[in-house]
């Protein structure tokens, strides 16, 4: 065999061999996350060394461990609920479910982001009430309403995704980035709009709400 194929043979077994180990260490690696795989297992296959799937198991909590979350700054809210985001001295979460309602909230905090999810039999609804010093960031999807209220901030964005209705009172914040994936017209109070700048982005608009006297 000539030297030409001799390395032509060799480039070809070469790929083959790494095709092979990428799809074998791929395989691995979806071992590790598989949590029907036991325990002792995965620590051989990931060396002792933890692995985290990209979405974990969250869990339902009691009206006691929401008031204890505490250090956020990003918060995410996914369900059909009303969400009030307040701003306060200090932190508290507190969730009240409609009357007859079996919801419950799921909550996961990373670093300073706050995930809370909105479940239960048949879905349920009520009231999800956020109190926080400051907020950096919102993102809420499929809730029903959202009303944020007295926030002090320099700079403040919201992203909103299957969103029915929201507003903003009484805020004092420097700038608003705004975002909705859908039609949404958001009423603003007099005292957000004198405290600073509102940019709007997607399918989002503003409109102006007197207060009540």
């Amino acid at each position: 065999m000539n030297q030409g194929k001799r390395y032509v043979r060799n480039t070809v077994i070469g790929l083959y061999g790494t095709a092979v180990l990428f799809v074998g260490l791929n395989r691995l690696y979806a071992s590790t996350l598989d949590t029907q795989v036991p325990q002792w297992l995965r620590s051989t296959m990931t060396l002792g060394l933890a692995v985290h799937p990209e979405h974990e198991p969250v869990q339902a909590m009691k009206a006691g461990d929401l008031a204890e979350l505490r250090n956020f700054r990003h918060v995410r809210v996914v369900g059909n609920i009303s969400v009030e985001i307040v701003g306060a001295e200090a932190y508290r979460v507190t969730f009240t479910p409609a009357s007859g309602s079996k919801a419950e909230i799921q909550a996961r905090q990373e670093d300073d982001l706050l995930s809370l999810y909105a479940g239960g039999e048949g879905g349920g609804t009520g009231v999800l009430r956020i109190e926080l010093p400051t907020l950096v960031r919102l993102s809420a999807q499929d809730v029903s309403e959202l009303t944020v209220r007295g926030l002090q901030a320099q700079d403040v964005s919201v992203s909103l995704h299957n969103v029915a209705a929201a507003r903003l009172q009484q805020n004092k914040v420097a700038h608003w980035k705004l975002y909705s994936s859908e039609a949404l017209e958001v009423p603003v109070d007099a005292t957000t709009l004198a405290s600073g700048s509102l940019q709007t982005q997607g399918d989002l608009s503003i409109r102006y709400r007197e207060e009540p006297r």
